[in-house]
């Protein structure tokens, strides 16, 4: 079954509160709170201007804020705080894609605003395993195969 399958029926396992169900879908004691209604409308409103953006450029500024406003929904300032060097390295290297990649790439966005919605950690986490992952096959293929030549011969 496709990942996108599995969004619909994690919902359908314990997403809703109340009763019983065990402990697979609970957080470990002391994790952070799950994003609130309100961040989670704004991941899902930018994810939705993405689908419109009407260029690299915009799509660019607006997958900027959405990724900040994930790395602050997790309710751990210091991952926050630490994610912020990491993103602004990243973004050195994010180049003007064709809009039909970053709009597959806005997919797995929709599909993280879904399990996160849920309280699917575990989707949620295979979502952003997928996301970065893509990131590193299909957007920095360039930067990883220079790391594998063989340094250019002296004459």
């Amino acid at each position: 079954a496709s990942p996108r399958a599995a969004g619909p029926a994690a919902a359908g396992r314990g997403g809703g509160g109340g009763g019983g169900g065990g402990g697979a879908g609970r957080p470990p004691p002391g994790a952070p709170p799950p994003p609130d209604a309100d961040r989670l409308a704004e991941l899902q409103e930018l994810a939705e201007r993405m689908e419109r953006a009407a260029d690299w450029a915009e799509f660019h500024r607006l997958d900027e804020v959405f990724h900040r406003t994930v790395a602050a929904a997790t309710g751990v300032p210091a991952a926050a705080a630490d994610y912020e060097p990491v993103l602004r390295d990243l973004y050195r290297y994010y180049l003007p894609y064709p809009m039909e990649q970053l709009r597959e790439s806005n997919r797995e966005h929709h599909e993280l605003v879904a399990a996160l919605r849920a309280r699917d950690a575990a989707a949620a986490a295979d979502v952003a395993h997928r996301h970065v992952t893509a990131l590193h096959r299909d957007m920095f293929v360039g930067l990883d195969a220079r790391r594998r030549l063989p340094p250019p011969a002296r004459s």
